[in-house]
């Protein structure tokens, strides 16, 4: 379950499309909350009555977590719909002060799973998709490999040669060092320590399908 609230205090529920998210507070998992103590920096809460998603402006807007992953692999996948192809932006990043690991909506119509680190290391894996309509894009990254696929379609891989480095945050909106911030919506978001089965990539794509209206292939 999901609770949205309006203040990182979590004194006031988000009740109506246009309120701001200060904090997001999950019964299940191992990642129980994201806030952002800054009133400014909250996205904002749309629906249209059937698609609920949090809004972010490209420009200020931010949720973080604390979460200490320190080694590879992991599972990312997220719901978004990017408002602005010609701007970088952010969907769900992993930061540290060493290193990073993000869901990148790109210029062009591009989407990227991407590695780097302060020695400036970095790889990065491109996929495509449509403009002006949501997508399901899951990545998972090995320490020898990038994996992404676009909407259940066929996977995109590349070597992964970056070290992981230490991360504590995890973040929707932006790169976590106030950098690539998000222009779009994201109708949900899905991080897990491990990779997945066939079986389970469905059923995430499936789910983040249903809370967005994509298509899957």
């Amino acid at each position: 379950m999901i609770a949205l609230y309006q203040d990182a205090a979590k004194a006031f529920p988000v009740t109506g499309s246009g309120d701001p998210v200060g904090a997001i507070v999950l019964t299940g998992g191992t990642i129980t909350e994201f806030a952002q103590t800054t009133a400014a920096n909250r996205p904002i809460y749309r629906t249209d009555g059937t698609y609920g998603w949090l809004e972010f402006n490209g420009l200020s807007q931010w949720l973080e977590a604390s979460h200490a992953q320190l080694a590879y692999p992991y599972t990312m996948a997220v719901a978004a719909e990017a408002s602005n192809p010609g701007q970088n932006g952010a969907v769900l990043s992993l930061f540290g002060v060493d290193a990073g690991h993000q869901i990148l909506s790109r210029p062009g119509n591009l989407w990227t799973l991407g590695t780097w680190n302060r020695s400036q290391q970095y790889e990065e894996l491109f996929v495509s998709a449509v403009a002006g309509s949501p997508h399901v894009l899951l990545g998972q990254a090995t320490s020898v490999e990038l994996r992404v696929s676009v909407d259940g379609g066929a996977d995109s891989t590349e070597p992964n040669a970056t070290p992981h480095g230490t991360v504590t945050k995890l973040i929707l909106g932006q790169r976590g060092d106030d950098k690539n911030f998000y222009f779009g919506r994201i109708f949900g978001a899905v991080f897990i320590n491990r990779l997945l089965t066939e079986g389970e990539k469905g059923d995430v794509r499936a789910k983040l399908a249903s809370a967005s209206g994509a298509t899957l292939i």
